[in-house]
């Protein structure tokens, strides 16, 4: 199994935890916003994987349920922060003890409800806004598919690299 590479890949090394992933996390939103100074993007697709955890069978890194609530309220916050919607799915967990895998998707679950009850709403572009709502999912999955050779790339993987990936896609002429 080899990795699609994306824009932005942070390499970890096999039993990585929770501090070095989410410093290496925080570099990596660092230099996303630094990308995209310029022209932020108009949604972010997050992809909260369960993979990561410590209990995972697949996974190779070592995040505690703790230290992935702390990933998705990271690069929850930073979306709130720059006022950009986010798409999030959950992804992953293939956990030796299924309720580890089920902890990990309730704290996911809890940290966006939180994040849900203090965020304010974000308009959608208006080209979207005319549309019917099974319309505007085709056009987010296309949006996430520009500039993407397969759908891996489009969306992310998180095998090996960032316990989360975030594509931050969102064409300008789509934002007016």
């Amino acid at each position: 199994f080899r990795k699609e590479p994306s824009d932005l890949d942070v390499e970890l090394p096999d039993g990585c935890g929770d501090v070095d992933d989410l410093a290496a996390l925080d570099a990596a939103l660092a230099e996303l916003w630094r990308r995209h100074e310029h022209a932020p993007p108009g949604l972010i697709f997050y992809l909260a994987g369960a993979d990561p955890h410590e209990g995972d069978r697949l996974g190779r890194l070592k995040l505690t349920t703790a230290g992935l609530a702390e990933r998705d309220r990271r690069v929850l916050a930073a979306a709130r922060e720059r006022r950009i919607p986010v798409a999030l799915a959950m992804a992953g967990g293939y956990g030796r003890v299924v309720d580890d895998t089920v902890r990990v998707m309730g704290a996911v679950k809890r940290v966006t409800r939180a994040w849900k009850a203090t965020s304010r709403p974000t308009e959608m572009p208006p080209s979207m806004a005319r549309m019917p709502p099974i319309h505007r999912m085709s056009a987010l999955l296309k949006v996430a598919s520009i500039g993407a050779t397969t759908p891996s790339q489009a969306l992310g993987t998180p095998s090996r690299c960032c316990s989360s990936s975030v594509v931050a896609c969102w064409p300008a002429h789509l934002r007016k």
